[in-house]
């Protein structure tokens, strides 16, 4: 039987508004999330994705969309 291994992060004010916006769907959310938590902690990040509403919402926060 495989391990699952689950992280718990808090996620600030950005992330929060964000997970808010009714454009983006969970799977969305859960990529936002990923990169909003190193961001928060002064760690330069990227945002990579395949889909232009994910771009979209990632430039408009201030990352790199690739």
């Amino acid at each position: 039987m495989a391990e699952l291994f689950l992280d718990v992060v808090a996620l600030d004010v950005d992330a929060r508004r964000i997970l808010a916006d009714p454009t983006l769907g969970s799977v969305d959310e859960i990529h936002f999330a990923t990169v909003m938590g190193p961001r928060a902690d002064g760690v330069a990040t990227g945002f990579v994705t395949r889909e232009q509403r994910q771009a979209d919402a990632a430039r408009a926060e201030g990352f790199e969309a690739l």
